[in-house]
């Protein structure tokens, strides 16, 4: 796939997760027969919440994005303050609700991630519930300031989704930024220097899920009744910058 800015990636779709687990699994066993068991160190526990995502700055700071799926109010990004949670960047920006300025509120964060700048960058859907439309201005990613816990800027998505888009994860890779569509299958590539990008891959078989989703033994169907598919999801750039994965 070719991009802007003189930058290169080749397209390799993981399948599964499975997968790639199943795949590490013989290099480890062969590193001894009985190797040593992990020590795990309990982080943090939000009992009443859905945690769909986090972030972890060199210094130890500690984010996480909210799912409310179920259209539940509180706040869709938190620190871990002491074990506790706390709205991050500030409530202002937590307090979405029915009349709120989509622009200027989080409706629905589905992923966060630590830039290469060491910014904080929270992918808005724009969503507020599952299967429900984006609000006009709400799709975005959000670029925040963690030490002065303040919004540098905000760069609108509208120009790149579709009327069923779900823009679901970020990636970055020099100058550029890789974002799925996990509603209208497709990949975007966007510049946040500029806020310009573009859709590639759009409706290709290896953005697209052949099966639609579900839980507890039942297909996953959205507000109209129909089966909910969740296309191009998860994504990573190889270490040395030469491939994109998803």
């Amino acid at each position: 796939m070719g991009v802007s800015d003189g930058a290169t990636i080749d397209r390799r779709a993981w399948l599964t997760g499975a997968g790639a687990l199943l795949a590490a699994g013989p290099s480890r066993a062969a590193e001894g027969a009985h190797p040593a068991a992990p020590d795990l160190t309990l982080a943090f526990a939000l009992p009443d919440a859905v945690t769909n995502g986090v972030a972890v700055t060199p210094e130890g700071r500690i984010f996480a994005a909210l799912a409310r799926i179920d259209g539940s109010a509180g706040p869709r990004v938190v620190e871990i303050r002491n074990g506790r949670p706390v709205p991050f960047p500030d409530e202002a920006w937590n307090a979405f609700a029915d009349g709120a300025d989509p622009a200027r509120t989080l409706v629905w964060v589905n992923s966060l991630r630590i830039g290469p700048d060491g910014d904080l960058w929270l992918v808005d859907t724009g969503s507020p519930g599952f299967g429900q439309p984006m609000r006009p201005g709400g799709c975005k990613l959000v670029q925040v300031d963690i030490a002065g816990a303040r919004v540098r800027r905000t760069i609108p998505l509208d120009g790149v989704v579709t009327r069923k888009s779900f823009i679901d994860d970020v990636r970055f890779n020099g100058s550029l930024a890789y974002l799925t569509d996990a509603g209208a299958p497709a990949l975007v590539v966007l510049n946040p220097a500029t806020s310009r990008g573009y859709r590639v891959l759009e409706g290709h078989t290896s953005v697209t899920a052949s099966r639609p989703i579900s839980a507890e033994g039942r297909i996953v169907r959205g507000p109209d009744g129909a089966p909910v598919y969740v296309h191009a999801d998860q994504l990573e750039v190889s270490p040395d910058g030469d491939f994109l994965y998803y």
